[in-house]
């Protein structure tokens, strides 16, 4: 799927210096899972809360986002209340556990409504 906005986009940088492009944080999830190395792979994603390219390991991660691919994942660069790390987005994506999923998605939104 082309990248046509920054919003959500993510790259993923190989020891190399090949560059592949994403437009859904999910993507990376699933793309890194098949990967050799995965730990030498630099993952960069757009920050939604600073607007700039932040280090992907180190972000945290929204779960309710209209994301372009509808997995959910937003990266921000600050944590905020019910956000997750990267490594719990990669383990939720590869698991299934995001909002394609009707039984999460219902999960998810229900819990957002008991904390408000």
């Amino acid at each position: 799927m082309p990248v046509d906005t920054l919003k959500y986009s993510a790259e993923a940088v190989l020891e190399n210096g090949d560059t592949y492009f994403f437009d859904d944080p999910g993507c990376v999830a699933i793309w890194l899972n098949k990967q050799k190395d995965k730990d030498k792979i630099i993952i960069w994603m757009y920050s939604l809360d600073t607007k700039r390219w932040i280090n992907g390991r180190t972000a945290y991660y929204s779960l309710v986002e209209n994301t372009p691919m509808f997995y959910g994942f937003g990266a921000y660069e600050k944590k905020q209340n019910g956000f997750i790390t990267f490594n719990k987005m990669f383990v939720r994506m590869i698991r299934g556990e995001n909002l394609t999923n009707p039984k999460i998605r219902k999960q998810i939104l229900d819990s957002l409504k008991k904390q408000k």
